[in-house]
């Protein structure tokens, strides 16, 4: 990468923010346990949505207890459930998340849900629930700024097989909308495609990969590490961005790629040494690399190649994908239709950002220079963003 292209993307490391973070989405868990007069509900939060949550409180004098016991209500047909506030406690929670509990006494039988959770503090929050109550069907609900109520009534559909599949559709389209790492890479994957045929083909490379690695995760025949799993997401965009700019260059010089592997070693050999992160993945990643590469060099048409890395770093991404789903843990009898329609949402959400951006980018090639300046720049940002994300990850 030039001298140019390297200060593009310092300058654009240096403008993050520290708390970025890949997943942007603000999103949000509670699991509702009980029976018809009694239930006991645990909330996770972003710990970067609860920091948001306490300046807003703090501006109002208010406290977070009362906030999330008034955000979150279970309703019978003669009004509001009353929540015991002796009972909020706060539990220890996995790092990045904060967690509390508190029970709810009801009058009478429960018959919706409704949730206001962070859509007053924080931009397009989404809410996940699941509601236990005995004698009642368990209820999946994805609740946004535009649906904030659920019935809990017996015979309301609510677990339907299509009320399944279409929340989990929903979900999917959310996480891919929603989470700027997988955006990012998409739209580097496709920046420097010539035809929709490319497109296809590295969207189709992607969308094999992270398949099976949601897949098994969902089911439970992999555990990955999370920690792993985003800092790896990160490096791909990285990758990807590395790659974009020495294709734009016609493959002009090996340094690039050569620089990418030897990094890459580093990288491995650091992980080795400090911890952090599986120097087996990160190996694998420079052989692969090395490979690709490679293989790109000698290709007569190396963008025909995109589904490979597309389908490699596909795997990676799957296992992100798997956590969105994985906060609710779809029961066994809905677990098909749960992964069909989650994975139906994320390429539904891919199509939409397709739609979006192939106009523009098939107009850039028409400008020649235009195209190359774009693909550099906007890989030399890609490449600061991942490398970012990659950092702050391990």
């Amino acid at each position: 990468m030039t001298a140019r292209h390297l200060g593009w993307a310092l300058v654009l490391l240096i403008l993050l923010p520290g708390t970025a973070a890949g997943h942007a989405r603000s999103v949000s868990y509670s699991h509702w346990v009980g029976g018809e007069r009694v239930a006991t509900v645990q909330v996770q939060l972003r710990r970067i949505d609860a920091n948001a949550l306490h300046a807003a409180l703090s501006a109002r004098k208010g406290s977070v207890p009362t906030y999330l016991t008034s955000a979150l209500q279970l309703r019978t047909q003669r009004g509001v459930c009353a929540p015991d506030m002796a009972s909020v406690v706060k539990l220890s929670a996995r790092t990045g998340w904060v967690r509390y509990e508190w029970q709810t006494r009801c009058s009478a039988p429960p018959i919706s849900l409704r949730s206001d959770l962070l859509v007053d503090v924080v931009s397009a929050h989404i809410h996940m629930t699941r509601v236990n109550l005995r004698g009642r069907p368990q209820v999946d609900y994805v609740f946004t700024e535009d649906e904030r109520t659920v019935s809990l009534a017996a015979g309301a559909g609510a677990s339907s097989s299509l009320a399944v599949a279409a929340r989990y559709v929903k979900l999917g389209v959310h996480h891919l909308l929603s989470g700027w790492d997988h955006i990012v890479f998409l739209l580097i994957l496709v920046f420097i495609a010539t035809s929709l045929r490319e497109v296809a083909l590295a969207v189709t490379g992607f969308t094999i990969g992270h398949s099976i690695t949601l897949g098994l995760t969902v089911t439970g025949y992999t555990s990955p590490n999370v920690g792993t799993v985003e800092a790896l997401i990160g490096l791909s965009i990285a990758l990807v961005a590395i790659e974009n700019v020495w294709l734009s260059e016609r493959r002009s010089s090996a340094a690039l790629p050569r620089a990418t592997v030897v990094g890459l070693s580093a990288c491995a050999v650091a992980a080795l040494w400090i911890g952090s992160l599986s120097p087996l993945a990160l190996a694998g990643i420079a052989l692969f690399t090395a490979c690709y590469l490679r293989l790109l060099a000698d290709a007569t048409n190396p963008v025909k190649l995109r589904w490979a890395i597309a389908a490699m770093f596909g795997l990676v991404h799957g296992f992100g994908f798997a956590g969105a789903m994985q906060q609710l843990s779809p029961s066994s009898e809905h677990l098909a239709l749960a992964l069909i329609g989650f994975n139906v949402g994320v390429e539904l959400g891919q199509l939409m950002i397709l739609a979006a951006v192939w106009p523009a980018v098939r107009l850039l090639h028409k400008r020649r220079h235009a195209h190359t300046w774009a693909v550099q720049i906007s890989s030399a940002g890609a490449l600061a963003v991942g490398l970012f994300w990659f950092a702050t990850r391990l």
